[in-house]
């Protein structure tokens, strides 16, 4: 059986949440796609050294770097 890895992205995007790209990858690596998610919260609150307008961040199911098999919609800070 192959494990699947879950990483977090952290995108950085204009003013609305248009013209995102990736800024970010949190090498945490997660149990699930759903645990990404609940900790998305607090890993934008501590990202203050990245100046863009919009940070958001994307959990994606990867089994090896580049194979995206499942990714959350992007969480905006509150």
């Amino acid at each position: 059986m192959n494990s699947a890895l879950i990483v977090m992205a952290i995108l950085g995007c204009a003013d609305g949440g248009g013209q995102c790209q990736t800024v970010r990858t949190v090498e945490t690596p997660y149990a699930s796609v759903a645990a990404c998610n609940a900790a998305a919260g607090p890993v934008l609150e501590r990202l203050t050294d990245l100046e863009y307008p919009t940070l958001m961040a994307q959990c994606q199911r990867s089994a090896r770097r580049g194979d995206v098999a499942e990714a959350s919609p992007p969480l905006l800070p509150r």
